[in-house]
């Protein structure tokens, strides 16, 4: 390839890939771009006065609960508690939950519930390629259940009387009890989130509670919205496709998350991001400092990269022109110092065609990622 357009080629993908870094910011990375993005789009909705040296924090209550609403559709009367626990659950609907994919449990008799199961079952196996697991019947089980699904987070399906797990037999007859509370301790210890299912469950001290009762057919659709990996806010939003949810901000607080969120308008007063959760001691969460954004990634390994290839492109010129220049052009024996620099103009060129290809695979991916 001719040098010359070797670098034109090069200088293209450079701006193609700077060009992009607006919708890098709306994705939420690299953080320093998104931060003063969403800076300067609230300055021209509400001016400088909402905005201010102390970041986003300052922002009236109100107006986090209409973004809110109009991004996951939570009604501000749905949530409950003080207006910092609220401001707190807020901040964290961009958050994600533990686990690489969301666990299904389900607590109910096998032999009574048979038809509903099978159509649950069904569907989790098609929406995320795994079967529904059954849930321990006794607290005895509890601890050992889950410290084999640690930092995970357990959705759990069941027959919900009062605040308890009610397991039955065929007859209906009572088989044990097992109170929310209890498992939601134990999911505690071993760094899990537990979701709990049922109907009611609002009544039951839930987090996020059903304020009605729910069938199967309800829980298939739930797992069909379900994100496999959901962020707090993706969670809430495929549970009230169900049904009305009523949010415990305070117990919301105790929801333990593991990553960065996607969203820069939970902040603090320096402008970094920070997760404002409780964490159980066992597990250990990720910071946003800590937490990499795949996009920010790629992007600087698209710009090494390029950079790279210009080196080596650069060098091959010079190993080029070598043997034509006044240094050897003035030696009486130069031939040693030619075939050296050829060699070495050889081996150039041939890494730069190498780094060439794999620019044009990164840029492209690139392009693929911050569009999908």
């Amino acid at each position: 390839m001719n040098p010359s357009k070797a670098s034109a080629i090069l200088t293209a993908w450079a701006c193609v890939g700077l060009a992009s870094l607006p919708a890098i910011a709306q994705r939420g990375a690299p953080h320093e771009y998104a931060h003063e993005a969403v800076r300067e789009q609230m300055r021209e909705q509400m001016g400088d006065r909402a905005v201010n040296q102390q970041g986003l924090r300052t922002l009236p209550l109100s107006m986090i609960a209409e973004r809110a609403e109009q991004q996951f559709g939570i009604e501000p009367e749905s949530v409950s508690g003080p207006p910092e626990a609220r401001r707190r659950f807020y901040d964290n609907l961009n958050y994600r939950l533990p686990g690489k994919q969301l666990t299904l449990a389900t607590l109910l008799d096998r032999q009574h519930f048979q038809p509903d199961l099978q159509d649950i079952d069904a569907t989790w196996r098609q929406r995320s390629g795994q079967p529904s697991l059954e849930f321990p019947g006794e607290s005895a089980r509890l601890e050992h259940w889950f410290g084999l699904h640690q930092q995970e987070t357990v959705m759990l399906v069941g027959h919900l009387v009062g605040a308890d797990f009610v397991l039955t037999d065929a007859h209906g007859k009572e088989r044990s009890r097992l109170p929310l509370a209890q498992i939601k301790a134990a999911a505690e210890r071993h760094g899990s989130v537990f979701v709990p299912i049922g109907c009611k469950s609002a009544q039951a001290g839930a987090a996020l509670g059903y304020t009605h009762n729910i069938d199967a057919a309800k829980v298939s659709a739930l797992l069909r919205a379900l994100d496999l990996q959901p962020t707090l806010g993706s969670l809430v939003r495929a549970m009230q496709s169900i049904g009305h949810l009523k949010i415990d901000a305070v117990s919301a607080a105790s929801i333990v998350l593991t990553q960065a969120p996607s969203d820069p308008l939970a902040g603090n007063d320096t402008g970094e991001l920070e997760i404002q959760v409780d964490l159980p001691a066992a597990p250990v969460a990720a910071s946003p400092a800590t937490a990499a954004a795949p996009d920010t990634a790629l992007f600087h390994a698209m710009l090494f990269s390029i950079a790279l290839t210009l080196l080596l492109w650069r060098s091959q010129n010079f190993f080029d022109q070598l043997p034509h220049s006044p240094f050897l052009l003035a030696k009486r024996s130069r031939s040693p110092y030619v075939g050296m620099a050829q060699h070495v103009s050889r081996i150039a060129e041939w890494a730069r065609k190498g780094m060439l290809a794999l620019s044009a695979l990164l840029v492209l991916a690139f392009i693929i990622v911050i569009n999908r």
